[in-house]
């Protein structure tokens, strides 16, 4: 039986013979079953062998030095605005072609938010300042992201006058009890800048263009003789299910969190489940469940799932697909993946609760026991603005600093996280960070590039 280094030999000879000048005749000649050859083929046999070592041992030291971060968390914890900010810092930036593509998107983002809060401020009974802006209203809502959209001097018009009014002011100020983009007030406020005919996206209006990353996306660039692919996956509930085709090869594993989100709820897809179900399930499982649901059994754990969820929303396919198809799975892989889809706690959930049952699963996670963990709490910049009038303690009980301050809350996050790691060996390298500060991203980066390396010697050969 041929080895696996013979099988590679195998593959570098199919594959490269145009380059060492040999055919398949010769291929079958030195993997056919064994037979005489002259003394001068078996010393060009033994020569060709050693080149494929050398040339094998050469791609195997050029992939140990390859680092490969793989940047996880919820969805609108930072992950793309970090990838941009590498290529801003170690890539070729964007070129004023790159930068007019963002324009539409820029446009959206700001329709989108206009729109967020055209809704909100009905589902919330707060009244217009100046009652003809409902005429505003009625001609945002109309606008279709899907298509072109276009700032048109009417649109301008009514996003100035709803902007300014105090009812959609108070709206904002009420923005946690609803799903905002945290760009949308810095888009608001710049936009006259943005209105201007001649409108060039700068690279911060890049940095907090937010579009839901969908699939895979890898940044790879070099940094002092290293190259760093970054990989990003969909945050959002529906993308989790993709991760195990980015978990091969890691080198380290960067989580983001959003310190901004302690006292925002969880809305990632609209379409998934209406609220009148979210309901109806509330109050099945308070009437059905007379014992915590983790303490269950397995069979029964899984009679629960299948009787009180999927026969009530049979169209809940995260729940259909990644809960009932892995009964075999062992009861504590079961509760694990019932806690990342849907916790029992509460249909509205808490975003920074989330972001740390998702944490607890990853860090915890048996495969990546011999990664390095990197912890981005960010947004930090939010936090210190939003600390002064929402109160950490409302949220997280436990919590005793003062109300105010927003280095006591950070420090209190991180304390969560880090408590949630049950390897007391495996440190957990935390930074405070916002990755729209380009500054912030270029220094914080060196650090966690001097840990990556630290924490893998002998992989880059550097001991």
């Amino acid at each position: 039986m041929k080895t696996s280094t013979d099988m590679k030999k195998m593959n570098y000879i199919w594959k490269g013979l145009t380059r060492t000048g040999f055919d398949g005749e010769y291929w079958w000649a030195t993997y056919a079953p064994p037979r005489r050859v002259t003394a001068v083929k078996s010393r060009e046999q033994q020569r060709i062998s050693r080149e494929i070592e050398r040339q094998l041992h050469k791609d195997k030291s050029a992939g140990r030095k390859e680092v490969k971060l793989l940047l996880l968390g919820t969805g609108e914890s930072g992950k793309s605005t970090f990838v941009k900010q590498m290529r801003i810092i170690h890539g070729a930036g964007y070129t004023d072609m790159e930068k007019y593509a963002f324009k539409t998107l820029v446009y959206q983002n700001i329709f989108l938010a206009m729109q967020t809060m055209c809704d909100a401020l009905c589902a919330l009974s707060i009244e217009l300042e100046y009652p003809v802006n409902q005429e505003n209203i009625e001609l945002i809502i109309k606008v279709d992201l899907e298509d072109s959209v276009e700032l048109t001097p009417e649109r301008i018009n009514a996003i100035r006058q709803l902007w300014a009014d105090q009812g959609m002011k108070e709206c904002f100020e009420r923005r946690r009890e609803f799903q905002l983009s945290d760009s949308s007030k810095y888009y608001l406020n710049n936009f006259d800048r943005i209105a201007d005919p001649d409108y060039l996206p700068s690279l911060q209006d890049i940095l907090r263009v937010r579009v839901p990353t969908t699939g895979i996306i890898e940044y790879p660039f070099n940094l002092d003789s290293t190259v760093f692919r970054i990989v990003d996956v969909g945050g959002q509930r529906s993308e989790r299910r993709k991760w195990i085709h980015s978990f091969e090869s890691v080198t380290s594993i960067i989580f983001l969190s959003a310190l901004n989100e302690y006292d925002q709820v969880l809305v990632e897809n609209k379409n998934e489940i209406d609220s009148n179900n979210c309901h109806i399930l509330m109050k099945i499982f308070k009437a059905n469940l007379k014992e915590n649901i983790y303490s269950l059994s397995h069979a029964k754990f899984v009679q629960i799932i299948t009787n009180h969820v999927l026969v009530i929303v049979p169209n809940y396919t995260i729940i259909a697909n990644d809960i009932t198809a892995d009964k075999r799975n062992s009861l504590t892989q079961l509760k694990m993946k019932f806690s990342m889809y849907l916790p029992l706690t509460s249909w509205i959930i808490n975003r920074m609760e989330e972001s740390l049952l998702l944490f607890k699963t990853i860090v915890n996670y048996e495969c990546f026991q011999s990664l390095s963990i990197i912890l981005f709490l960010n947004k930090k910049d939010i936090l210190e603005e939003k600390i002064q009038y929402s109160h950490l303690v409302d949220y997280f009980p436990k919590f005793t600093g003062p109300k105010n301050d927003a280095i006591a809350a950070r420090n209190f996050i991180l304390k969560m996280y880090q408590e949630l790691n049950l390897n007391s060996g495996r440190p957990i390298y935390s930074h405070f960070t916002c990755a729209t500060d380009t500054e912030n991203i270029r220094v914080v980066f060196v650090a966690v590039k001097d840990t990556i390396l630290q924490t893998n010697l002998k992989e880059f050969n550097l001991v």
